[in-house]
């Protein structure tokens, strides 16, 4: 019957687009344990909508945005803060179609070992980034990039190569979302996390 259930919830939100009805889908699929709750927690601290109506909050708002990477630091992780900075850092990248800059050459590896590391958080991942980024000075990346985007992923990449403590202490300055949502617009950012984050932190829906 709750799968049942949720099909139904699946198929009305799918349909409305409306946040309201992806919140009750969101809902029952908690009180099931289809998603953890956590990890709604955690989408609704950075602005996904449904799981903010879940407790009452409205969206999301860009001086609400200024704050979010001390926020996400202090009350979830380094894999959660990772995750929130690789799918910002994809966004502000010019895009990979036609654009043969050298230094995009020397960032592909960083985030295909950024995105290794947030698939299995071992040593040898963040080595592998660690290598990656011996080879990308933040000249060339503020050389190829507008600063604001290459601090974006200047903070993306600390993030794990320096590790949550020493490397985000070390860096003060880098706010990942921040800067992304300036650089994105409050729009940009939201369909950010809605169509790179969520599918990444939600299993699928329950449909057969």
């Amino acid at each position: 019957m709750s799968d049942q259930r949720l099909r139904e919830l699946e198929r009305c939100y799918l349909e409305s687009g409306l946040p309201s009805d992806e919140a009750e889908f969101l809902s029952e699929a908690l009180r099931v344990g289809h998603v953890e709750e956590r990890r709604v927690q955690l989408l609704a601290d950075i602005g996904y909508l449904p799981g903010r109506l879940l407790d009452g909050r409205d969206e999301i708002t860009l001086l609400e945005i200024q704050g979010l990477g001390q926020l996400v630091r202090e009350r979830w992780g380094q894999w959660e803060l990772a995750s929130l900075n690789y799918v910002l850092a994809l966004r502000v990248l010019p895009p990979r179609q036609g654009f043969a800059h050298a230094t995009r050459l020397l960032v592909d590896p960083a985030l295909e070992a950024m995105a290794a590391w947030l698939k299995r958080p071992q040593a040898e991942a963040r080595q592998a980034l660690s290598r990656a980024l011996r080879g990308l000075s933040s000249a060339e990346l503020a050389a190829w990039v507008d600063e604001p985007v290459a601090e974006t992923l200047r903070g993306a990449f600390a993030t794990i190569a320096w590790g949550p403590t020493r490397g985000l202490s070390r860096h003060p300055s880098f706010e990942p979302p921040r800067l992304a949502s300036e650089i994105l617009g409050l729009e940009g950012y939201l369909a950010a996390i809605r169509e790179e984050l969520v599918p990444r932190l939600l299993p699928p829906d329950p449909s057969p």
